[in-house]
């Protein structure tokens, strides 16, 4: 796949540069490994392991990691006569696609676009409600919560759903919108994405808001709500909106693959899904990152931001 790649960049007479033979050869061989096993994760995988990111030090952390994650894992999986803890999967139960065709490539990174962009600027609004809570932690975390919780209210009167939709995380609303995404009016999607948004925003900046699961419902449900363009089915567009929302959110975008892969339960939308997340990080990279969060206390400062938002 590598002497493939170097041979058409001879071809098509790109200068060679050490530079680019490096980076056409790795990404010729990644091909290549995705074709022979089936799957682009291990391609990203297995020469991230091979061509040494990281150094030594990458093999000293993710050894004890890897160790620790399988034999943590026995608590919930059981072994011998211990039958295990109960605890909720990841998958969220989306049926397996039609092969994918061109209409769902390109909405997708058209959707990665739009959606990593949107997801961005969530992310700078709750680094902006950061900035006023510190200035004045008890009442402007009250004044949050209390703009949360008129979003809520507000999608509960205007849409006659439970006020949970936006409250909650939406971990448990992507398996419903994902099986039978139908049950939301055009309307009532719309709604909870904009007022989602803004309740999500306020609450990254105050209260106890992690970034990854109202992302993820974010991103689904822009997927749902633009399945009906032309070529686009339910099911890759919610898959693609997944990845390019959670990869704006967290900026990891090969995590973020692995993530939606796993929730998604199938490997006929793996391509949309790398290339909404691949877009999307791409996207967001290069929009101005906003303004830095400050901390509560003088006596307490923290090291200069990197120029790069990647956490």
């Amino acid at each position: 796949g590598g002497g493939l790649a170097l041979m058409f960049r001879d071809l098509v007479r790109v200068p060679a540069t050490a530079a680019n033979t490096e980076l056409l050869g790795a990404a010729g061989a990644a091909s290549a490994i995705s074709v022979i096993f089936g799957s682009p994760l291990v391609a990203a995988v297995l020469l991230m392991e091979v061509s040494g990111v990281g150094g030594p030090q990458l093999f000293a952390v993710m050894l004890p990691v890897l160790l620790a994650g399988g034999i943590g894992a026995i608590v919930f999986t059981g072994f011998g006569h211990w039958t295990g803890l109960k605890t909720g999967s990841l998958e969220i139960g989306l049926p397996a696609p039609s092969v994918l065709d061109v209409g769902d490539v390109v909405w997708s990174v058209l959707m990665a676009v739009v959606i990593g962009a949107a997801i961005h600027w969530i992310i700078v609004g709750g680094r902006i409600a950061a900035r006023l809570v510190v200035a004045h932690p008890l009442r402007n975390t009250v004044l949050c919560a209390l703009g949360a919780a008129v979003c809520a209210a507000l999608y509960a009167v205007l849409t006659g759903r439970s006020p949970s939709d936006v409250a909650l995380s939406g971990q448990s609303m992507l398996g419903q919108l994902a099986t039978d995404p139908h049950a939301w009016s055009v309307g009532s999607l719309v709604a909870v994405l904009a007022f989602k948004s803004v309740a999500y925003a306020l609450c990254l900046g105050s209260l106890r808001g992690g970034p990854v699961f109202p992302a993820l419902f974010l991103g689904g449900a822009t997927g749902a709500l633009l399945a009906p363009l032309p070529g686009l089915g339910v099911v890759p567009g919610v898959a693609a909106g997944m990845a390019a929302s959670s990869a704006a959110a967290l900026r990891l975008p090969v995590s973020c693959v692995v993530l939606v892969v796993l929730m998604v339960g199938n490997s006929g939308t793996v391509p949309v899904i790398v290339l909404a997340a691949v877009v999307s990080f791409v996207t967001t990279e290069l929009l101005s990152q906003g303004p830095g969060i400050p901390v509560f206390s003088d006596g307490a400062r923290r090291a200069p931001r990197p120029a790069s938002s990647r956490p």
